[in-house]
C-alpha cells in the first residue's frame, strides 16, 4: 500500500467542499411573495430594483436584466449595430457562448490567442486579428483574472472598435477601483447556477450610454420601447427574466459582498501557498485589478516538476486526496465538442494572412498548451471554506509531488 490515497493511503482530507448555492429561508420567502403578488413577468418591481442595484454595484450608469448570459452578449451586439458577416474578436479560452452568440447572429467570431499567465485574451493577438470587417472585441475576464483593459481600450479606440466585457466569471471584480463591465461599451453577466451570483439562470447587460441601453431594452423585450415611448422599435425577441429570478437575485445579493470577500481572501492565501510549490503557477492577476472575484481558482501545472506525470493523472491523484480540481476546459472553443465542424466554414484571419480553411486549421498555441497540458483549477465553492481548507490544497499537492513515483 502506498502513501497516496490513490494507492491505498489515507487522504489529506475527507470533508466535502462547501455547498453552492448558499440559500436559506429568505430566498424561499421572497419567491413566495412573488407568487402571492400575481406579478410574475417582466419589468416588475423586483427586476427593476435588482437591475438598478447591480448596475450601481458595477459602477455603470444603465443596466437591465435578461434571460441568461448568452443573450446578454447577443443583446449587446445587436444594440451596437454589429451586422451579419462582420467580425468580432474573441478568446478561445472561455465558455462557448462568447463565440456562439455572435455566430447565431451571422457575425463571424475570430479567435485571438490568450496570455500564458493571465489566460485572458492577448492584446497583441487581438491587433494581429483585426481586418477591415472587424467591428468589436469581446474580452472575457476569465476564471479569476481580468483582461488587460488598459491596452484593449486603447486598441479599440485606435481602430474604431467596440469593446464588450464578458464578465460571466467576474461578478464584483474591479479594475483600477472601478467595476468590470462598466469600462467598455457594454458589460455582460451571467447568473447561471454555477456563477458567483445566481438565480439558476439569468443575465445582465450594463452600459454607460443611455441610447444603447434603450436599444438593448427593445432587443430583449420583443422590440418594445421602454415604458412604451422611450427609444425605438426594433426587431427584438423575448430575452426577458422573471420576477421569481429577480427576487432570488435580490436575496442572493444580500449575501454576495461578504462571500466575495471570503473568496478573494482565500484565493490570495492560496496564491502564497501554491506559489511556493515547484511546478505550480497560480493564474496571474494584473496589478490594475484592485478587487478579484475568482469564479475558479486556476493555476498552471508543470509535469516536469512531477517527474513527467500527465496532468490527468495528477488531477486524479489530487481528487483522491480530497481536493477536487479539474482541467477546467480540455480544449479551446474551436476544438471543443460543442463547436462542431459545421462552424468551420466561416472564414477567419490568422496573423497577417486571410485563412479560408476554417476554425479547424487555426493554430492557437498558448490556448492549446493551457487546455491540453497545464491549466487546472478549483471551483469557487471551495474558496468559501476556511484557511485550513486552503492549507489542505497545498498539502495535497505537496503530498502528490513527494510521492509522485506511485503514479507510474
Amino acid at each position: 500500500m502506498g502513501k497516496l490515497a490513490i494507492s491505498g493511503g489515507h487522504p489529506v482530507r475527507t470533508q466535502a467542499p462547501p455547498k453552492w448555492p448558499v440559500v436559506g429561508a429568505r430566498e424561499v420567502a421572497a419567491v413566495r411573495r412573488v407568487v402571492a403578488s400575481g406579478n410574475w413577468s417582466f419589468d416588475g418591481p423586483r427586476e427593476l430594483e435588482f437591475a438598478e442595484k447591480w448596475t450601481a454595484y458595477q459602477d455603470a450608469k444603465h443596466g437591465l436584466l435578461v434571460a441568461n448570459g448568452t443573450v446578454a452578449i447577443t443583446v449587446a451586439l445587436q444594440a451596437l449595430g454589429v451586422k451579419p458577416n462582420e467580425e468580432v474578436i474573441v478568446p478561445p479560452i472561455t465558455w462557448y457562448a462568447t463565440a456562439s452568440a455572435p455566430l447565431a447572429l451571422g457575425i463571424v467570431p475570430v479567435f485571438a490567442d490568450v496570455d500564458l499567465e493571465t489566460f485572458c485574451i492577448d492584446p497583441d493577438a487581438v491587433e494581429a486579428a483585426i481586418t477591415p470587417r472587424t467591428r468589436a472585441v469581446i474580452a472575457v475576464h476569465v476564471f479569476g483574472s481580468c483582461a488587460d483593459l488598459d491596452r484593449l481600450k486603447r486598441l479599440c479606440k485606435k481602430h474604431g472598435l467596440y469593446l464588450i466585457e464578458d464578465c460571466a466569471h467576474a461578478h464584483g471584480a474591479k479594475w483600477r477601483g472601478k467595476g468590470v463591465g462598466s469600462q467598455g461599451d457594454f458589460g455582460t453577466f451571467s447568473f447561471q447556477q454555477s456563477k458567483l451570483l445566481t438565480s439558476g439562470e439569468g443575465g445582465a447587460v450594463v452600459t454607460n450610454t443611455r441610447r444603447r441601453w434603450l436599444l438593448a431594452y427593445s432587443f430583449k423585450n420583443c422590440g418594445r420601447k421602454w415604458k412604451g415611448k422611450q427609444g425605438e422599435h426594433v426587431f427584438g425577441a423575448n430575452y426577458r427574466i422573471t420576477e421569481f429570478q429577480a427576487a432570488t437575485l435580490l436575496e442572493q445579493f444580500r449575501r454576495f459582498p461578504a462571500l466575495n470577500v471570503r473568496r478573494e481572501r482565500n484565493a490570495r492565501y492560496l496564491d502564497r501557498l501554491l506559489g511556493e510549490i515547484e511546478g505550480i503557477e497560480p493564474q496571474r492577476l494584473p496589478k490594475q485589478v484592485t478587487f478579484q472575484a475568482p469564479y475558479i481558482y486556476a493555476f498552471r501545472y508543470d509535469a516536469a516538476a512531477f517527474r513527467g506525470v500527465p496532468r490527468a493523472r495528477f488531477l486524479k491523484a489530487l481528487a483522491a486526496e480530497g481536493v477536487p480540481a479539474s482541467a477546467i476546459y480540455d480544449e479551446p472553443v474551436p476544438r471543443g465538442e460543442l463547436w462542431p465542424e459545421s462552424h468551420w466554414s466561416f472564414p477567419l484571419r490568422q496573423g497577417h494572412l486571410r485563412a479560408t480553411a476554417g476554425y479547424g486549421a487555426q493554430r492557437l498555441p498558448v490556448a492549446e498548451r493551457l487546455c491540453h497540458y497545464e491549466m487546472a483549477g478549483l471551483w469557487h465553492a471551495y474558496l468559501l471554506g476556511t484557511k485550513r481548507d486552503m492549507e489542505d490544497v497545498a498539502a495535497a499537492i505537496r503530498k502528490v509531488q513527494d510521492h509522485v513515483s506511485e503514479l507510474w
